[in-house]
């Protein structure tokens, strides 16, 4: 992949007999990941519980550099995948309409496939 010569395309989940699950349009992907990706920070953690407690870690590292043909690139190596999930609220304890929440999530150690440069911040 090097170029798009148009936005109709989409970035879909099939089954094996090619049955359209999701689908995500180019257009609709490289406006979020423009406004959103173009700089991300990563703060490693550890998360224990129950309950659900959080430790963040003093060390952060800046990614910078990407563009949407380094996303369609980590989608075709695998190493962008969906991560399918729910929103449920409850109030007063009944349960309020459901959303999906789907993500697109890349394991650290493949985030060099998204950007172009690494950098890491010293501890404060």
């Amino acid at each position: 992949i090097h170029r798009i010569s148009s936005d109709s395309g989409s970035v879909r989940l099939t089954d094996e007999d090619g049955t359209v699950a999701a689908s995500w349009s180019y257009r609709k992907l490289l406006n979020h990941w423009q406004s959103k990706h173009a700089l991300a920070a990563y703060v490693p953690s550890d998360k224990r519980g129950p309950p659900p407690e959080y430790r963040y870690s003093p060390r952060a590292t800046l990614y910078v550099g990407t563009d949407f043909i380094r996303l369609l690139k980590a989608f075709a190596a695998g190493a962008v995948y969906l991560d399918p999930a729910l929103k449920a609220t409850f109030v007063d304890g009944v349960l309020g309409p459901v959303h999906r929440r789907s993500q697109f999530r890349i394991r650290h150690a493949d985030m060099d496939q998204l950007y172009e440069r690494r950098i890491d911040l010293p501890e404060p």
